[in-house]
């Protein structure tokens, strides 16, 4: 029955998108990607919100992330009559059949109710249902073009968001591990640099912790009841955005916000970002079994990414925080580069990553995730100093993974 409606409607031009509700992250990311593939193919969408029915076995404990009221009224408004009919109908029939399968107990019985039409982030038949390959042309796809257009003004290059993801977060998605996020403290001396020349608007959520900073430039919106909406509201109102390399920081790719992030661990897809006004820092990595601190050459070419990503060998890395420091020196870099070219800088960096991306053992892997095919063509700038001290095994370096050594043997042993 699944087959039927979809090869239906596909043949009035209709495609199905379910999206992702059991993270905020994942749906951010649907929301950015789906837009790309409708501005790609040019087709009518019937948008399905479901409760995801493996929720408890992914993500025991975590709330389902539901979108606000605002982000609901601007996909809705982008969407003709036609599609706002067909969406409510089958995500009203997706958790129906959602309901009544708790209550069934045969296989057999259950072989008969599906939970998603169409591209799902859990389907693995996506790119046979959208008949075309996730290429670089669907990348570089705009995926603004006025929707989710929730503040019809300019964006003020005064202003700048801001969010860190804290290890609070485990609060409402418990598997949240210390490599996903930072301590907020490690900002303060950045956010008193930014507030001289900008406004400051912190988003997030309250289970985040409180920022011991007050000025008149900078704006605490993570213990308002309508933090989600604010979110939103603050990326399309901002041309910046400095903070962690977070799920907030994906909002950026559909509002054209220029995106500063440090405490990156997403060394494949350089956190979804595709333009050379953005820059980023990676966190360092520890090697427990080498005891050193591992250079940027190293990671890419000597297999470390996918083992960093495997939930039984990643637990042979330690992931270090950047530095107050580090953070200060990217949020100096703010306002500096305002044209979309390369760092000369960039160039070895960019050379050992299409080493990486072009080898034969790893090409096989990229290709069987559909998300690591399409973050293939990620790019953006990454501070001179920054690739000084960590692009290749260095004294610096040599020196850092000394000290950490000793910290890791009198500490985590």
């Amino acid at each position: 029955m699944k087959k039927i409606i979809e090869i239906t409607f596909k043949k009035f031009n209709f495609y199905f998108y379910t999206f992702k509700l059991d993270t905020y992250g994942g749906f951010i990311n649907d929301l950015i990607f789906i837009k790309k593939i409708r501005n790609y193919k040019k087709t009518n969408s019937i948008i399905c919100l479901v409760k995801n029915p493996y929720h408890n076995k992914f993500a025991k404990g975590s709330k389902i992330f539901f979108p606000p009221a605002t982000v609901l009224i601007a996909m809705i408004k982008s969407l003709k009559i036609s599609e706002i009919f067909f969406s409510i109908f089958f995500s009203i029939f997706l958790n129906i059949q959602i309901f009544i399968n708790k209550f069934i107990f045969f296989g057999r019985l259950r072989s008969f109710f599906f939970f998603e039409l169409g591209y799902s982030s859990r389907n693995s038949e996506n790119l046979t249902y959208l008949q075309f390959n996730i290429n670089k042309e669907l990348s570089l796809t705009d995926s603004y073009s006025d929707y989710l257009n929730l503040k019809k003004s300019p964006k003020d290059k005064n202003f700048i968001t801001f969010c860190v993801k804290d290890i609070n977060y485990q609060k409402i998605k418990p598997e949240v591990t210390t490599e996903q996020s930072a301590k907020s403290n490690d900002y303060i001396s950045s956010i008193k640099y930014l507030t001289k020349k900008y406004t400051i608007l912190r988003i997030g959520d309250p289970s985040m912790d409180r920022m011991n900073y007050n000025n008149q430039n900078f704006h605490d919106f993570t213990k308002v009841s309508n933090h989600f909406e604010m979110q939103f509201d603050s990326f399309f109102k901002s041309y910046f955005y400095f903070g962690t390399a977070s799920s907030h920081s994906y909002i950026a790719n559909l509002t054209k916000t220029k995106k500063f992030m440090s405490n990156c661990t997403d060394f494949h897809g350089l956190q979804a970002t595709f333009d050379y006004e953005s820059y980023l820092i990676f966190k360092k990595v520890f090697d427990i079994k080498q005891k050193k601190i591992l250079s940027l050459e190293e990671i890419y070419l000597d297999n470390h990414i996918f083992k960093m990503l495997d939930r039984y060998l990643k637990k042979n890395y330690i992931f270090i925080d950047n530095t107050e420091d580090e953070n200060l020196l990217l949020a100096r870099e703010i306002g500096v580069n305002n044209q979309n070219f390369k760092c000369d800088s960039l160039t070895d960096f960019d050379e050992i990553r299409k080493v990486y991306l072009k080898s034969e053992q790893n090409s096989k892997k990229i290709n069987d995730i559909e998300n690591f095919v399409f973050l293939k063509s990620a790019f953006c700038n990454i501070p001179k100093w920054y690739l000084k001290k960590y692009l290749y095994q260095n004294d610096v370096l040599i020196e850092f993974s000394e000290n950490f050594r000793k910290i890791y043997e009198k500490n985590y042993r």
